[in-house]
Order: structure tokens, then C-alpha cells, then sequence
């Protein structure tokens, strides 16, 4: 084995690095290629403190790895030890037949049990117990296979290595049927170890402990997951790290361009900070992480990638989403992950779960997502301990809350309209086009109302836009903050070559006015240009960005919305030129599903929010002095009624306020008794957007839209509590087929059938 310890000199492209072993996990294969090992060995005569022992880790830390050590221990002796930590330290004197299986990849309950016998087989075979396995090979069931055996078995000195152990289980946690009939068999297993008299040692690895198998019934198995003594037993530490792979770590520095502190503490937020001890005291690295990123580092012509290795691993972000939307993950979770104030007490960890009971935060850090960040309760006994718990790393982070937050958003408005709102946010950020980005932001604003809180702060409002760029597929640089050498930006991220900042302002309720906002927007302005927000970017990027934006962004308090935007050229900034390439008013998008968390709470129906009463005609609103003009409707910025300055716009582009006038100030509708101010203000919003929607080529005239769907809404509203599903499809095609005949009417030109049909189903709905 290469000895790293030799690698003294400065490390050139030329030199030669010691190989890593990926994905394999035979120890005698692994020392006999004389690849890089970590050696963890010293703890693992601790381990024989107990008779039976389970041990969990998340997937990829090396599990099976520690399964096959103890696996040639037992059976064979400790000469392929030797130069390790425990060759010295072993104390068993003599070798015993050692029956060693993984789970992993049993999954089907159909052939589950006929599987598990064939690996029993193989594994006695494996153990030197030739004849058992001619008995056993072709037994499909435990109990015919422990009968033909078990008095064999009783009668040696056996030690059992099962790894993986609740894979069955854990591959079905969305499939309760599956689940169950897979906990049958392996209830029986683990009944007929149980009754196994000289069993010498047992030794279990999985995730996480599930209550109705019988592994953990009794006291007779030690979890020792959990105790400091073993927390660096599977893992990489720091020191580690920097000793084992001295020489990577100079090359990766090199070919980064970073000095070495600054490319370990890179390492360190991308792999680290995972910790499973009780005093939460030891953090960690990801072996498959690390041995992955450093591979890349052999061939010096190989670009250096911080990739997440670790969820791109067994299709762990496929199963995770699956996870996630059987246990109907919310966005208040994903906010609490991020600013890691989950809480989880330590028996949420060592008590066995019912199917039922699956506490999704401990099963998220118990898997990996998630780790212990700090005891919250300290002073208490180990078995009454809470523990904040966030993410441990970028790599986790990052696909985490993309998944995250799109099955919670799915959930909230609908696969198909976040799928389309998303799309229309990564057209409109990629084309900067902040007024098609201030409408998409707003559609998923709506929607989580009240899920992360009655009282959204500032920094939830970072979060929450920094995932909705994510969920876009839009890089940006950290989930909630990046800093610099100046101050901190809310978000960024680089896009084909050019660079997007995006400082967000939030507006109190109290006291907001047209004048405010505009103030608030100074701020945040000069914010940007002042303290050159964007160098925190531009240190590390090479060649140099083809262009470099910031936009401004106002969100009020009362609206919970974007209310207004404002994009700067920072290019044109350094050059000491005027950086406005432009601003607008936002019209807030009614509520109309948003819930009155104090009535909810009472058990009586929410009141609907009222919203702004449209203006009836054209009119042109003076601006405050000394402030530049943007005409247009006349609104509140709030989006409600009363507030002091009363006037707002959304622009037109080029098109002046004589030539333009928005289409909800056009709108001459008569209201229904049948419909309140907000399903009118549905009608003129939605009136207004498929009038100018140039990528679904629909061009309706907006009164005629707006009477059209005023009409249907009414009808429902009499209807609602009979009105089904079924019903108000129909009611949607028979009005398309009716504005298809309209359609070659001069005022209404063009217009894609499908989009609309989706966008009426989705307003009528809600209206129901």
C-alpha cells in the first residue's frame, strides 16, 4: 500500500498519486491492489464489548466496507492487517465460521424470501460450511431452511454479519402492502437467530431502526449509532483528510488556483459537516464523496469539479423525491432545514418507528440529508437531548432543496402549473426579462402564504426565491446568502456567461406608500453599487463574465409579493454611466386561496382577502418630485384598499401611457352578487396576462375574456359544494369552443387552445 506519508516534496502536475479504490468494498481485494486506505481499524475491537450489535450509517459511508473487515477478522485472522491499527490491539485468538449477507437489492416481496435463502446458502458456503449449503440451495422459505440446518448451526461457535439490513423495508417506505410483507420475513429471520443457541458474535448495519421487525425486541442488541466512542468509526475527519490525501489536496489547490486553506475550507462546505454522535461534537466527511472528487485529480488535463457525488449515488435523489412526497414534505421543513432549526430529540433516533410513526426529520438525518448541527438541550441526560438539524454540506443542500421544494410547491398548485410557472421563470431570468420574472416569482409567492409562517422575514424571502431559481434549474451560488469581501448579497448566480445579482428589499406594512417604496429601492441600489457586490463573483471567474446585472427587487408586507423591480447594468456602473436599464410596478396577484391563519385555527371558514379596485378608464398618475415617471393603471402597490399614495403602474415597454392602457383598467364588468372583489380580480388578472402572452400565442381581446369567465365564475359560485370536477371541464370547453368562433374576430386575432384550457380549469377551479 502506498505509503502517503512519503509524498514530502512539492506536488507537480507530473507526479504520481497513489489510486483510490471507487465503489468496492472487498477489504482483501482493496489491500491487495495496494490502493489508499483510510485506516479506521483502532475502534474495532471495541465493537466486541457486546455480543449483538447494530450500527447504523447512511448509505455510501462505508458500511460494507467495515462488514467485510470484520468479515476476514472473524474467519480468517488478522494477516491482512498488518501496518494497521488493529493488528496489535485484536483480541480474538481463534477463527469462526462467519455467515456474511447484504439486503441491499431486495427490495420485491414477491421473491424476497426465496432470495434471502439463496443468500443464506452462499453465505454458509462462503463460511466453509460446504455441506450446509447442498442442503440449504434450493430452499425458498426461512423456516424450512433453519429447520434443515438450524441444529447445525447451534452446534458451532457462529459469528452472523448482516449488512444493509433494512433495505427491504426502507425500498418501500411509499408502498404499505410491500413494506409489511417484507417485515414478515424479515421478522421471521431475525425469530430464528434469536432461538440460534453459541451464536459468538452479531453484527447489523443499516440506516434506521424500524419497530415491527423483531431484530429490536428485547434488549439484546446494542445501538450503538449514536455513542461518541464510535462516531468517527465510519467516515473521513478532518485530520484525516489532510493526512491521507496530502498529496491530492495539493494538486486539486494547484489546479483551482486557490491557495491551500482556501481550497480546504471550499472542501470542507462542499463534503463536511456531517455529525452522528450525541454530544454533536464530530463532524465528518463522506468517504464516496471524497474519494470520488479526488479521483478527478489523477489526470491533470481532467477539469475539477465540486459535483454531488454523494446524491448522485443509487438514484438518491429518485428516491428521495419519491420519500418526500409519500410523507408530504411542506416547505416550512425545507425552511427550517435550511436555517437548521429542525428539531429532533435523541429518541426520535433510538426508538424503533412503526410504519406509521416514521418521523421524517430523524429518517432525514439518519439518511444523510440532513445531520446534527447542535444539542439544543444541553445538560440533559443523552435520552432526553434535542438536536437542532440542517443540511452538512453544499452537496446535499443543493439537489436536496430542489427536490424538495418542487414536490412541496406540486403539491400546493399542481405538477403541471409549477412545471410551467418554473419555465417561464428560467425563460424570463436567462432573457432578463424582470417583469416575466416578478409575475413567476409571485404565482409560487401565492402559494405559500401561510406554509413557512404568518410573518415572513426578509431572509425567508431570500429563501424562498433562492429556491425557486433552484428549482428553475438556475445556478445560483449559495441557497440563501453568498458572502464577500464587501458585504453579503441576497443571491447571485451566472448564466451563459453572465452574471445575475439580486438584492431583496422587504417593505413594511405599516406606513407603505408609493414614496416608500421608491425609497426603499434607492437603498437597495446603492447598496449594489457601493459596496461592488458583484467582485464576489468576479475573483473566481474565468474568462471574465460577458455581462453583469443586478436587479433590485421590492417585496411588500402586506401583499407578500414583488411590488415592483428595478435592473442596473453594473458594467455600466464601473464606467461611471447612468446603470438603469429599467424599472416597473408589479400588480400583486390576488389571493384567493391564502388562509386566515387565526380563523383556520378556530375552525371557522377564512375570510377572503379583498384586493385593489381596478380603475375604470385610462388615467395618467403625476410621480412624486424628483422621481422618474413610469405611467400606467392606477392600483395600490399593496394591492389592497387604502393605502396613501394610491398610484402605481405597469409599464408597457416602449409603448407610452397614451398608446397603452392595461387591460384590467379596460374592463367595463358589471359585479355579481354571485362573485366578492377577489374572484373579479382573478378574472382581470388572468385577463390581462393571457392578453399579452406572447409565448403561448395568445392575443383574446381581454373584455371579452373577462365577461366569458365573470359568466362561468358566477355560475359556479351558486353551485359550489355540487359542482364537480367534471363539470367545470366541461363548462371550460364549451366557452373555448364559443371563443373560437370569436377568434376571427379582429379583436381577438390568435390563441393556443390547450394553454387556455389548462389556465380556465385551474382558475375555475379555484373559484369552485
Amino acid at each position: 500500500m502506498a505509503e502517503i506519508s512519503s509524498f514530502t516534496q512539492p506536488v507537480s502536475a507530473t507526479t504520481q498519486l497513489p489510486s483510490i479504490t471507487i465503489g468496492k468494498s472487498d477489504f482483501p481485494m482493496i489491500r491487495r491492489r495496494g490502493t489508499l486506505f483510510v485506516d479506521k481499524t483502532a475502534k474495532l475491537p471495541w465493537l466486541l464489548e457486546y455480543n449483538c450489535v447494530f450500527f447504523a450509517r447512511p448509505r455510501r459511508f462505508g458500511k460494507s466496507t467495515l462488514v467485510s473487515m470484520l468479515f476476514e477478522l472473524f474467519m480468517h485472522g488478522k494477516e491482512q492487517f498488518k501496518g494497521l491499527a488493529v493488528y496489535d490491539t485484536w483480541p480474538e485468538k481463534q477463527c469462526y465460521p462467519t455467515i456474511m449477507i447484504s439486503l441491499y437489492g431486495l427490495d420485491q416481496p414477491e421473491t424476497f424470501e426465496a432470495m434471502l435463502c439463496g443468500k443464506l446458502a452462499v453465505a454458509l458456503k462462503d463460511a466453509g460450511l460446504r455441506d450446509l449449503y447442498d442442503r440449504t440451495k434450493y430452499i425458498t422459505q426461512l423456516i424450512d431452511f433453519f429447520g434443515e440446518v438450524g441444529a447445525d448451526l447451534a452446534a458451532l461457535n457462529t459469528v452472523w454479519l448482516i449488512d444493509e439490513w433494512d433495505f427491504p423495508l426502507a425500498a418501500n417506505l411509499g408502498n404499505r402492502a410491500a413494506f409489511d410483507a417484507n417485515d414478515n420475513v424479515l421478522r421471521e429471520l431475525f425469530v430464528q437467530l434469536r432461538l440460534l443457541r453459541n451464536v459468538h458474535y452479531l453484527f447489523v448495519t443499516g440506516i434506521m431502526r424500524y419497530q415491527p421487525s423483531s431484530l429490536f425486541s428485547g434488549q439484546d442488541i446494542i445501538n450503538i449509532s449514536m455513542e461518541p466512542d464510535f462516531a468517527d468509526l465510519m467516515g473521513y475527519t478532518q485530520a484525516e483528510v489532510e493526512t491521507n490525501f496530502a498529496p491530492y489536496i495539493a494538486r486539486a489547490a494547484e489546479m483551482l488556483g486557490l491557495s491551500r486553506a482556501a481550497f480546504l475550507e471550499q472542501l470542507k462546505l462542499q463534503y463536511g459537516g456531517f455529525c452522528f454522535d450525541s454530544e454533536a461534537s464530530v463532524s465528518l466527511y463522506c468517504p464516496w464523496s471524497i474519494n470520488n472528487f479526488f479521483q478527478q485529480c489523477a489526470s491533470p488535463n481532467q477539469d475539477l469539479d465540486f459535483e454531488p457525488f454523494w446524491m448522485n449515488s443509487a438514484t438518491a435523489s429518485q428516491a428521495l423525491h419519491s420519500f418526500l412526497q409519500a410523507q408530504r414534505a411542506d416547505l416550512k421543513l425545507l425552511d427550517q432545514a435550511l436555517r437548521s432549526e429542525l428539531e429532533v430529540s435523541a429518541q426520535d433516533f433510538d426508538a424503533p418507528a412503526a410504519f406509521e410513526q416514521l418521523n421524517l426529520p430523524a429518517l432525514m438525518v439518519q439518511s444523510g440529508y440532513l445531520t446534527l448541527k447542535k444539542n439544543v438541550t444541553p445538560g440533559s441526560p443523552s435520552y432526553r437531548a434535542w438536536y437542532a438539524c440542517g443540511f452538512p454540506n453544499l452537496e446535499v443542500a443543493a439537489p436536496f432543496v430542489e427536490v424538495a421544494f418542487a414536490v412541496a410547491m406540486s403539491a400546493q398548485m399542481g405538477q403541471s402549473h409549477f412545471e410551467q410557472v418554473e419555465a417561464e421563470l428560467r425563460r424570463a431570468v436567462r432573457a432578463l426579462d424582470m417583469a416575466a420574472m416578478a409575475h413567476a416569482l409571485n404565482a409560487l409567492l401565492v402559494c405559500i402564504y401561510y406554509d413557512v409562517g404568518a410573518t415572513l422575514t426578509e431572509g425567508q424571502y431570500h429563501t424562498f426565491i433562492s429556491l425557486s431559481l433552484r428549482a428553475a434549474h438556475l445556478p445560483c451560488a449559495v441557497p440563501v446568502m453568498s458572502d464577500s469581501n464587501h458585504e453579503r448579497t441576497d443571491i447571485e448566480f451566472a448564466s451563459a456567461g453572465k452574471l445575475l445579482v439580486i438584492e431583496l428589499k422587504q417593505l413594511p406594512a405599516a406606513g407603505a406608500s408609493h414614496t416608500a417604496c421608491l425609497a426603499v429601492a434607492q437603498e437597495a441600489q446603492d447598496q449594489v453599487l457601493g459596496r461592488k457586490y458583484s467582485q464576489n463573483f468576479d475573483a473566481m471567474q474565468r474568462p471574465p463574465y460577458k455581462e453583469r446585472n443586478a436587479v433590485v427587487v421590492v417585496i411588500s408586507s402586506k401583499a407578500r409579493q414583488i411590488v415592483y423591480w428595478r435592473l442596473l447594468s453594473l458594467d455600466k456602473a464601473e464606467l461611471k454611466q447612468e446603470p438603469l436599464l429599467g424599472e416597473d410596478w408589479v400588480v400583486p396577484l390576488p389571493l384567493a386561496e391564502s388562509k386566515d391563519a387565526s380563523a383556520d385555527e378556530a375552525g371557522k371558514k377564512p375570510k377572503k382577502k379583498k384586493s385593489a379596485k381596478r380603475g375604470a378608464a385610462k388615467q395618467d398618475v403625476a410621480r412624486d418630485e424628483g422621481q422618474p415617471s413610469i405611467s400606467g393603471e392606477v392600483t395600490s402597490i399593496e394591492g389592497g384598499e387604502g393605502d396613501d399614495a394610491g398610484a402605481s403602474t405597469v409599464s408597457a415597454g416602449e409603448s407610452s401611457a397614451d398608446d397603452r392602457v392595461s387591460a384590467a383598467s379596460q374592463m367595463k364588468v358589471k359585479a355579481n352578487p354571485a362573485l366578492d372583489m377577489t374572484d373579479l380580480d382573478i378574472t382581470f388578472e388572468v385577463a390581462q396576462h393571457l392578453g399579452v402572452d406572447s409565448e403561448h400565442a395568445v392575443t383574446l381581446d381581454p373584455d371579452l375574456l373577462a365577461l366569458g369567465i365573470q359568466s362561468y365564475a358566477a355560475r359556479l359560485s351558486k353551485q359550489k359544494g355540487t359542482c364537480s370536477q367534471e363539470q367545470i371541464n366541461d363548462y371550460v370547453e364549451r366557452y373555448i369552443d364559443k371563443l373560437q368562433k370569436v377568434a376571427l374576430s379582429e379583436k381577438a386575432r390568435t390563441f393556443d387552445r390547450s394553454f387556455l384550457v389548462q389556465e380556465l380549469v385551474a382558475l375555475l377551479t379555484k373559484v369552485r
